[in-house]
């Protein structure tokens, strides 16, 4: 029995940078930004552990909560994009990996996001 197919039923955004450039300073300008909503998918915290610290190369530790993000099969992610779903908002933590069906062919895609919290 295909059970994931079945749980997948949110829908989600991806936020993707697709530009920035500099002003007359050389100074790097605010980004373009587009985001597209996907569909049926399964957004699901990470439970496999209790959130953890990462020190991002300062004296502070920031918390780091863990999901993981069920999609179709071909959904178009980039390891730069963000996944907003209403106030939650993610960064894609590592390259989205397709898995195979029992056939062979794609079956879902999944990636694994992160978040910081202060």
């Amino acid at each position: 029995m295909d059970v994931l197919p079945r749980a997948m039923r949110q829908s989600v955004t991806r936020i993707r940078i697709t530009g920035s450039g500099e002003d007359a300073y050389g100074n790097v300008s605010s980004s373009t930004t587009t985001s597209t909503t996907i569909t049926g998918v399964s957004l699901q915290p990470f439970t496999g552990g209790a959130p953890s610290s990462e020190t991002p190369g300062s004296n502070f530790d920031r918390t780091v909560t863990r999901w993981r993000l069920f999609a179709p099969p071909g959904t178009d992610l980039q390891t730069d994009d963000r996944i907003r779903q209403g106030a939650l908002d993610l960064e894609i933590d590592g390259e989205p990996v397709t898995w195979p069906g029992p056939n062979g062919s794609p079956h879902h895609l999944e990636a694994q996001l992160k978040r910081f919290g202060g």
